[in-house]
């Protein structure tokens, strides 16, 4: 969560509102499901992204399927953080944080998990 703190941190400059937003964040998004010993939510996650990888890139997830690789390989990190340790956090000269990170949080805040299912999803499948 060390991603996630230090995101709010820098987007607040408050130590003590970044720690109230992530108690709430916490709450709302059930994030302790996904640090659970049997992490459920997270292999929950897991396979509904592998199925979305089935039908909208078949060729991708045979190749997957032939190779024993499914999405906990790598999109771990993109559950976990939110992206925030793939997109960069530098910040510009007025402070604000990379211009991606806030779009990939506004569609998070906005869509839920499901938003980042979709993202992992473009990710794999762009061409």
């Amino acid at each position: 969560m060390n991603y996630i703190v230090g995101f709010l941190l820098a987007f607040v400059k408050d130590e003590e509102i970044a720690f109230k937003i992530l108690v709430q964040f916490c709450d709302k998004y059930r994030m302790a499901e996904l640090f659970n010993p049997d992490i459920p939510r997270l292999k929950l996650f897991f396979l509904q992204l592998d199925r979305m990888l089935c039908f909208a890139n078949p060729d991708l997830y045979q190749h997957f399927t032939n190779e024993d690789v499914t999405s906990s390989y790598f999109a771990s990190a993109w559950f976990i953080t939110i992206f925030t340790n793939s997109l960069k956090q530098n910040h510009d000269e007025q402070g604000v944080c990379n211009e991606s990170l806030l779009q990939v949080w506004d569609y998070f805040l906005a869509s839920g998990w499901k938003a980042v299912i979709k993202l992992g999803l473009y990710l794999l499948t762009k061409d």
